[in-house]
């Protein structure tokens, strides 16, 4: 038989014992390029732009500007909580993200820390693919979705 994972459990590994809670005051990295093979793997693609809380750019030590997460209507996904705001800084075509955790600006890159990566147009949205350091964008949309278990 498959393992099958409860609806209390499933939420609370998105929240305050998992990804939400990991993930907490982080910012999300927007790459050009081909999304890495993994998030283990040290990112590809030039730093296009960071994705932060009213735009503020993160700083070490600090979780000014860090992403929040809340629990989605049907408590199998999480979905932005509070005013994202994409802040280009250096030009080009935005092909992937990598979501990292508060610890980042201080740690650097680590295969061992927390890291969620996709491919921009799935889990975040945005208007234009195309960055400039003088870009300045709203995200509407973010979710993280854990499917259910049960058929």
């Amino acid at each position: 038989m498959a393992i099958q994972l409860s609806t209390g459990l499933r939420a609370a590994m998105l929240t305050d014992f998992g990804l939400e809670r990991m993930m907490r005051f982080g910012h999300i990295r927007i790459y050009s390029g081909v999304q890495p093979v993994s998030a283990n793997a040290e990112a590809s693609g030039d730093l296009l732009a960071i994705v932060s809380t009213d735009g503020v750019m993160p700083q070490p030590g600090s979780t000014a500007g860090g992403l929040l997460m809340q629990m989605g209507e049907y408590g199998d996904r999480l979905v932005k909580r509070g005013n994202w705001v994409l802040k280009g800084v250096s030009t080009g075509y935005a092909g992937w993200w990598r979501f990292v955790e508060a610890g980042y600006m201080t740690q650097g890159y680590d295969a061992n820390r927390p890291k969620i990566d996709g491919t921009v147009g799935e889990s975040l949205q945005i208007g234009n693919l195309q960055i400039t350091p003088q870009t300045q964008e709203v995200i509407d949309d973010f979710l993280l979705y854990f499917p259910p278990s049960e058929v």
